[in-house]
């Protein structure tokens, strides 16, 4: 009976394809740190003339056959380094390369005859430096989620994303943790948000999940924890602005007496903690590198107040003011431009009081037309607006999407206590290389 096996099956294919989309993604990310870097990117020939004198190690030989039927020995490379090191010596100060290798006499569960070998040089720089490569290169991370996540590291937030795909091409982006990592002990947390029916036309979605895959840190390993905040949810757009065709960013509410405040710290709040399960639905999609620059989330001016029935109201946003209990105040800011931003408020005390912010591009008159953008006088914002319930804490108000603006009203109505708005803060959320 033959013991042949067929030289291709497709079950074969598909029990390895896992591990080739997952080297492709690699190599993606590690490319694109060391070009940031200002490293450049060579070929070594596979084909030597020598061997290479290492004891240990055991070049291919193949022959050569010139035009005119004349024959040589080659040898297939059994290491990129010395023609690296000749594009050293020729002046070259940062290159990488992954090189195809070829090692005779090597095969086992830890060594192969063909492999590819990940080479970099940095020319007149200590060890040191070589060093800190490598622990940045194990921490590189790549992540993505459905719909989208934002990424913190000991608190600070660090990445969010993924900018808009299908299935076929869910985007990824890759995110360099090692700065933002301490010694001890380290929390790593993610927001992750599915709004639903509610989310942008322009949002795909198969199942809600997160992934985060890098050298020693996974959400294939075990230590997540997850849990659903009860505090913020969404509206429809068109629940707010039933007057046009709205298919955009989502209105949110978040309740502050609900809110898990300081999630992402090590303690959990709240007692809604589970650990995390894995998302089959959510990994049946094919992800692809995410080409587009991180978007920005920078500091921005957040205008100045144009009109506001508020006694002082006028020294907001650069001094904080209070609102009365049982009172209902308003304050309209202006900037001198249209932003794309996220914006946070900053409020204290004010228990169960309603906050709105609503934005707009421009001002309304009383038939709804916009004329003239830098007009104030009786004219109104009509937009959609954000909403907060205070719960009598420090605490800061800040929708998950960003919000495109010239024009931002807010709008209070106090209970039993004042509430001091304390600070409104715009990060712009513009891409690298736009307006």
């Amino acid at each position: 009976m033959s013991t042949d096996r067929p030289w291709w099956t497709p079950e074969a294919h598909a029990d390895r394809r896992p591990f080739l989309a997952a080297r492709a993604r690699i190599k993606t990310a590690l490319r694109g740190w060391f070009e940031t870097r200002g490293f450049i990117e060579v070929e070594p020939s596979c084909l030597q003339a020598s061997p290479g004198n290492e004891a240990h190690l055991h070049a291919f030989r193949t022959e050569l056959i010139g035009p005119d039927l004349s024959r040589r020995d080659l040898y297939l490379h059994t290491s990129p380094e010395l023609a690296c090191k000749k594009l050293l010596a020729a002046g070259e100060t940062k290159i990488f390369a992954f090189a195809p290798v070829f090692r005779n006499r090597e095969c086992g569960a830890l060594h192969a005859p063909e492999f590819t070998m990940l080479e970099w040089y940095r020319a007149e720089a200590p060890y040191e430096a070589v060093m800190d490569d490598c622990a940045a290169l194990l921490k590189l991370a790549a992540e993505t989620a459905d719909n989208r996540f934002v990424l913190f590291v000991n608190g600070a937030r660090i990445a969010s994303g993924p900018s808009t795909g299908t299935l076929a091409r869910w985007r990824y982006s890759t995110v360099d943790l090692a700065p933002h990592l301490r010694r001890g002990s380290n929390v790593i947390a993610a927001t992750v948000w599915n709004f639903g029916e509610a989310a942008p036309m322009a949002q795909v979605s198969l199942a809600t999940g997160f992934r985060l895959t890098g050298e020693g840190i996974s959400t294939g390993e075990p230590g997540w924890r997850v849990a659903i905040d009860p505090g913020h949810s969404a509206l429809k757009g068109n629940s707010q602005i039933d007057w046009q065709y709205y298919v955009a960013s989502a209105p949110e509410v978040i309740d502050g007496s609900q809110t898990l405040w300081g999630w992402d710290d090590a303690d959990e709040p709240g007692s809604s903690w589970r650990v995390a399960v894995p998302a089959p639905e959510a990994a049946r999609r094919t992800l692809a590198a995410d080409t587009l620059p991180a978007q920005w989330f920078i500091p921005a001016q957040a205008g100045t107040v144009v009109r506001t029935d508020l006694a002082g109201g006028a020294e907001f946003p650069a001094r904080p003011v209070t609102v009365p209990a049982h009172a209902t105040a308003k304050l309209l800011l202006r900037r001198d431009a249209v932003i794309s931003a996220y914006p946070a408020l900053d409020v204290a005390g004010g228990k169960g009081a309603s906050i709105s912010l609503e934005y707009g591009e421009a001002l309304y008159d009383a038939a709804r037309r916009k004329g003239d953008r830098n007009l104030v006088e009786d004219r109104q914002v009509v937009g959609f607006h954000d909403r907060f319930m205070a719960d009598g804490g420090e605490r800061s108000f800040s929708p998950l999407w960003w919000r495109t603006f010239r024009f931002i009203e807010i709008e209070v109505t106090t209970a039993d206590q004042p509430l001091t708005l304390r600070a409104l803060r715009l990060r712009g959320g513009n891409r690298a290389g736009s307006d």
